[in-house]
C-alpha cells in the first residue's frame, strides 16, 4: 500500500504522480486500459476503479493518507443527450462514492481536482454558467457534495485547474491531440480579436501543476478549495505556436463576432441532429473564450508563470503529438 493513491491515470493524474515521486513518496496510481507506456507494476494498479465493489475499493484505500481524485470528463466531452446525466454519473456521483468510501477507510485527505470555470460561476452569478453548461452545474455539484464530507478528522481540497498544457513525455494520450485531429487538413482557422476584448484560453504549464499540487498537499495541509493560477494566450497567438510545432498548413483568418456565433450554431445544431450535448455550450462558450479568465497567484504557491513558460509547453505538447 501506499501514502498516496491517485484515481486517473491521464494528464492530470501522471503530473501528480511525478511530483510524488520527486518529493520520494510512496504513491501508486491506478490505470484504465490500454496501458501506459510508462507501466509498472510496483506503481501502477490496473483496472477500472468505479466497477469496483466497495469492500474492494475500501480495501485499497485502508493504508492511504491521501488519495486523488484526476478521474472523470473533462469540460469539451460531447456525450449523448442529455448531458447532465453522463457528467453526474462519471463525475459527480463517483468522486461523491469515493469521497465517502476514503472517509470510512480512514484516509486524511481526498484532493479533488475540479475546474477553474467554478471559479467563475460564483465571483459572477450574472454569467449563469451553471445553467448554460451542463459540465460547470455537475463540476459544481461534485464539490459541493464532496466537501460536505469534511470533518475534523477528514480534509477535502478542491483544486480548480485552467487548462493543462505541456508534453506527455509518452506517459498517457495527450488531451490536446483532439486539437491535432480537427485542425489537420483544415486550409482555414478562424480567431476573434476586436478593439476590446480576445478570444482565447487560460493556461497553466505540467510542471507548475506539480509544483502547486507540492504547495498544497506534499508541503502543506490546505483544505477546502483553491483555484490554481493561469496566464490567458489569446487564440491568434495559441494557434500560430500550434502551427509551427505541429507542422500544420492552415491559415489563420481574423473573424468577426458574427462569423463566430454563426460557426458555433452551426456546431450546435449538428449536435442536436445526432442526438449529443456539448459539456460546454458551443454558443454560450463563445462569451467565455472572450472574458480572459485569469487567475493570479496567491501566497499558497512558490511558483510564478510566466507567459515564456506557457508558450513552451504549448510548443513542446504539440510537437510531442506531430
Amino acid at each position: 500500500m501506499a501514502e498516496i493513491l491517485i484515481a486517473g491515470a491521464g494528464l492530470i493524474g501522471q503530473q501528480i504522480l511525478t511530483a510524488c515521486q520527486l518529493a520520494g513518496k510512496s504513491v501508486q496510481i491506478i490505470s484504465k486500459p490500454p496501458l501506459p507506456k510508462s507501466y509498472d507494476e510496483q506503481v501502477h494498479i490496473f483496472g477500472d476503479l468505479s466497477l469496483w465493489s466497495d469492500a474492494e475499493i475500501m480495501r485499497l484505500l485502508r493504508h492511504t493518507e491521501v488519495f486523488v481524485f484526476a478521474m472523470g470528463a473533462g469540460p469539451h466531452a460531447t456525450p449523448q443527450k442529455p448531458a447532465q446525466e453522463f457528467f453526474f454519473r462519471v463525475n459527480v456521483n463517483t468522486a461523491e462514492r469515493f469521497t465517502h468510501l476514503a472517509k470510512q477507510a480512514g484516509v486524511k485527505q481526498v484532493v479533488i481536482m475540479s475546474s477553474f470555470y467554478n471559479t467563475f460561476a460564483e465571483k459572477h452569478p450574472e454569467w449563469h454558467l451553471a445553467d448554460l453548461h451542463p459540465f460547470i452545474h455537475a463540476s459544481l455539484q461534485q464539490e459541493a457534495r464532496t466537501l460536505a464530507e469534511q470533518s475534523a478528522s477528514f480534509d477535502v481540497l478542491i483544486m480548480r485547474l485552467p487548462y493543462l498544457i505541456g508534453s506527455t513525455e509518452g506517459k498517457c494520450r495527450s488531451p490536446w491531440s483532439r486539437t491535432v485531429d480537427r485542425l489537420r487538413g483544415k486550409e482555414e482557422v478562424y480567431y476573434f480579436h476586436n478593439s476590446t476584448s480576445l478570444s482565447g484560453l487560460g493556461m497553466l504549464t505540467t510542471e507548475n501543476l506539480q509544483k502547486a499540487f507540492s504547495d498544497l498537499v506534499l508541503q502543506n495541509e490546505i483544505k477546502g478549495t483553491v483555484t490554481l493560477p493561469n496566464d490567458f494566450i489569446d487564440s491568434y497567438s495559441f494557434y500560430n505556436i500550434v502551427k509551427q510545432a505541429g507542422d500544420l498548413d492552415f491559415h489563420l483568418v481574423a473573424a468577426s463576432e458574427a462569423e463566430l456565433y454563426a460557426q458555433a450554431a452551426a456546431r450546435l445544431a449538428m449536435n442536436r441532429n445526432q442526438a449529443v450535448e456539448a459539456g460546454i455550450h458551443p454558443v454560450y462558450g463563445l462569451e467565455l473564450r472572450k472574458q480572459a479568465l485569469q487567475v493570479e497567484a496567491d501566497d499558497y504557491f512558490t511558483f510564478k508563470q510566466t507567459r515564456a513558460q506557457v508558450e513552451k509547453a504549448i510548443f513542446e505538447a504539440f510537437r510531442e503529438i506531430n
